[in-house]
């Protein structure tokens, strides 16, 4: 477990040249001085009906593809060691206050490793995580579009 100093509660740290993470996750505007993404989780399925008859024949009726749901999980610091006026839960209302569905015509991509995708931001969820450091969790939800075609292009 990461060790946070006492004396700044709530604060964070970035390090130079730390590209430790194994896969890249780049969210269109959203780059944070306060707020890490932890675990990023992608559902999609197909729009599909089923349908059973006589002497145990079963029908499938494809639609195409359902949208997509892309949860962006992760915790926002109260501010930086550096720089107190950087704050994670400041900088996550701004994105969502900027970048919702509701306020933006065009979609956002996220690009998730070698794969990216668009979609809309249609929530944002904050609840504590640890009272005494002073650390939120939060959730951005983004609706996927379908990749057009059936192989994934």
């Amino acid at each position: 477990m990461s060790e946070i100093f006492q004396c700044r509660r709530g604060s964070v740290v970035v390090l130079k040249g730390c590209d430790g993470t194994p896969v890249k996750l780049i969210v269109d505007g959203f780059e944070p001085q306060a707020a890490i993404i932890e675990a990023p989780q992608l559902m999609q399925a197909v729009d599909v009906q089923f349908q059973t008859a006589l002497k145990e024949a079963v029908y499938a009726y494809v639609f195409g593809d359902k949208m997509g749901r892309l949860t962006l999980s992760g915790v926002a610091f109260a501010n930086r060691c550096s720089d107190d006026s950087a704050s994670g839960l400041k900088d996550l209302f701004d994105y969502y206050k900027d970048y919702r569905a509701s306020k933006r015509k065009d979609v956002i991509t996220v690009t998730f490793g070698p794969e990216a995708m668009s979609g809309f931001l249609i929530g944002l969820q904050m609840s504590p995580r640890e009272i005494s450091n002073v650390t939120m969790n939060f959730e951005m939800g983004v609706s996927v579009l379908p990749k057009k075609g059936g192989n994934g292009s």
